[in-house]
């Protein structure tokens, strides 16, 4: 979980600084280090090291990878592939139970899970960089290169003046002039020194550090039931397979990501609330068993629908560090998931009220945050700062003509009945 953390903040910082592509080989390519030390360990303390180092360096090809695919695709294609890299997550977590169960020696498994990471290498020359990202830090031409680029895998054509547009003539009237354009890059002090940025990262880490805490709550109040290890390992993983479906169908109808969220956010509070009141024996003890999945199946859909919505919040020059950092606070959750549950000893109902609380606020604070589905991601801090705003102009904007002519309505009638005859 240390490991966690800190490729959280390395990798967050290194994505917007350098690429996405370029933060994606770096972690790839370290990662093999510690994956080939791992199993020439000769003490503990040399192993601990090597997992430590996986675990950084794994955070960062696993975050690089979300943020890329979101902003390689249009608004309408983005919860299809976050919800792809989830179910493949979770594939990835049935596979780990069927090798382990194959490959008893953990010498050999641990070298069979390298060996997939060596292929992932052949990504530097598959993909190709963010033209979001390119475009954000004034690499314009790489942009250009980057869009036809695909646009010939997709055998599609792109009109020339779609890289034509008033920013290219500002860019040449400073080239003219010999005015230097703005290459400020920005950092975790310009995403919360905006009041409208700052108030939705409060919220998504907030809601980071309750869907993690209790999702991981529910894996281990779930991991003492009986049977083979290993199929329980595969089944959990599985289980997981529909709720992202779920959230994925629900993401694009009329509820948006916003109202998902909250809904799997307060239906996971709710059942925790539920299993206060549960008998611990009895012929209903088996509820005490299923309520803990079905608490399991809301924070998983409500896992997709947070990553999938910070990538879209965030501007795109702060975009990998602000999922990064949703992810770190995430992990802290999930750090403190197991004292949670220690703290039983103090007070039996204690961890289930605290299930329970954290993610029904979290719920209701998500209502505060703007809608993102269809939307054009955020660019820029100004872009970003404005996305909410917005939004809310426009509704009060709705509201007030509505208002105006409902009234206008209203005084038409009563003119009409005081001028009819008698």
């Amino acid at each position: 979980m240390v490991g966690i953390l800190v490729g959280n903040v390395i990798f967050g910082h290194l994505s917007d600084r350098i690429g996405r592509l370029k933060a994606l080989m770096v972690a790839l390519v370290l990662i093999l280090i510690p994956g080939i030390g791992q199993y020439l360990s000769i003490n503990y303390a040399m192993f601990a090291v090597c997992r430590f180092l996986i675990a950084l360096f794994d955070t960062g090809s696993y975050f690089q990878s979300f943020v890329l695919m979101t902003e390689l695709v249009g608004p309408s294609k983005r919860a299809l592939v976050s919800t792809i890299a989830s179910v493949i997550y979770s594939c990835g977590y049935i596979l780990l139970a069927v090798s382990a169960y194959f490959i008893r020696d953990w010498n050999y498994l641990l070298i069979a899970i390298e060996v997939p990471v060596v292929l992932f290498l052949s990504y530097w020359w598959i993909l190709c960089e963010s033209p979001r990202w390119l475009l954000s830090t004034g690499n314009n031409q790489k942009a250009k290169e980057c869009i036809l680029r695909i646009a010939k895998v997709n055998k599609v054509s792109v009109p020339e003046n779609v890289f034509y547009d008033e920013q290219d003539e500002s860019d040449i009237e400073d080239i003219l002039t010999g005015k230097e354009k703005n290459t400020k890059v920005d950092s975790l002090i310009d995403l919360i020194r905006l009041p409208n940025l700052r108030r939705n990262a409060i919220i998504l880490f907030y809601s980071s550090f309750a869907t993690c805490l209790v999702y991981y709550g529910f894996i281990l109040n779930t991991s003492n039931i009986g049977g083979n290890d290993y199929i329980n390992c595969a089944v959990e993983g599985s289980a997981e397979i529909p709720a992202y479906l779920v959230a994925m169908v629900l993401m694009e109808t009329r509820l948006g990501r916003r109202l998902t969220w909250s809904g799997g956010s307060l239906l996971s509070g709710i059942v925790s609330l539920v299993i206060l009141f549960l008998p611990k024996c009895g012929s209903s003890a088996w509820l005490r068993i299923t309520f803990p999945m079905f608490g399991r199946f809301f924070a998983s859909a409500v896992y997709a629908v947070m990553f999938t919505y910070a990538v879209e919040v965030f501007p795109t020059t702060v975009r990998s560090m602000g999922v990064s950092l949703c992810s770190f606070i995430g992990t802290v959750g999930s750090v403190l998931a197991p004292q949670v549950l220690f703290i039983r000893t103090v007070w039996e109902l204690l961890p289930e009220i605290i299930f329970s609380v954290l993610p029904i606020t979290a719920g209701l604070l998500v209502l505060l945050l703007p809608e993102t589905r269809g939307r054009k991601l955020p660019e820029n801090l100004e872009e970003g700062e404005a996305f909410g705003r917005i939004q809310c102009r426009v509704q009060d904007h709705c509201c007030c003509v509505n208002k105006n002519t409902s009234s206008r309505r209203e005084t038409y009638r009563h003119s009409k009945i005081e001028t009819e005859p008698g």
